[in-house]
C-alpha cells in the first residue's frame, strides 16, 4: 500500500511539474493542403471551382503553387488560372489574381480561408475573386473539400 501510495505522489509531482514549466501535450499540426480541392457546390453536382494544390519548390515551407479551374455545371472545365497559397496554422490565404503580393496583409486581392476541424478550407469572400458564380451559393462554393480517388469530378480538372 506505501509503495503504491508512493508512487501515485511521485507521478503526480511529475504531472505537477510538467504543468508548472509549460510542458502540455503537443496540439495536432496543421494540415498539408497539397492535393486536388474541390467546391462543395460541385461535388454535389452543380457549377464550382476545382484548386490543385502543389508545395511550392521555394522559401517559405507553407507556400503553395494552385491552379484554379472553374467547372460549369454539366460542362468541360474552363481555363487554367494560375494562383498562390500560403498556411499559417488553420488559417490560408490565396492569391488568385495576382494583383499584389501574398506577402501584403493589408492586400484586398487576397482570399483569407479558414482550415475547419473536418479538413475542409472555407474561404468566405471567394466570389469577390472568383465572381462566375452569384452570391446566393456562396456557402457551397467558397468551402472547398479535398477531392479522394473515388470522387466524382467531371474531367478535365
Amino acid at each position: 500500500m506505501t509503495r503504491t501510495r508512493s508512487r501515485l505522489t511521485a507521478l503526480a509531482g511529475v504531472i505537477i511539474g510538467a504543468l508548472v514549466l509549460g510542458v502540455a501535450p503537443a496540439a495536432s499540426a496543421a494540415p498539408d493542403l497539397a492535393g486536388m480541392w474541390a467546391s462543395s457546390s460541385l461535388k454535389n453536382g452543380g457549377p464550382g471551382y476545382v484548386l490543385v494544390v502543389t508545395a511550392a519548390d521555394s522559401d517559405p515551407s507553407n507556400a503553395y503553387s494552385v491552379v484554379v479551374r472553374y467547372v460549369p455545371a454539366g460542362a468541360t472545365a474552363e481555363k487554367r488560372v494560375k494562383a498562390g497559397m500560403t498556411q499559417i496554422g488553420m488559417t490560408a490565404s490565396l492569391l488568385v489574381n495576382g494583383k499584389g503580393g501574398l506577402a501584403d496583409a493589408s492586400n484586398a486581392n487576397i482570399m483569407k480561408g479558414t482550415i475547419g476541424k473536418d479538413g475542409s478550407v472555407s474561404f468566405p469572400t471567394c466570389l469577390e475573386q472568383l465572381p462566375a458564380i452569384g452570391k446566393g451559393k456562396a456557402s457551397e462554393v467558397c468551402l472547398f473539400q479535398r477531392a479522394t480517388k473515388g470522387s466524382r469530378l467531371p474531367r478535365p480538372w
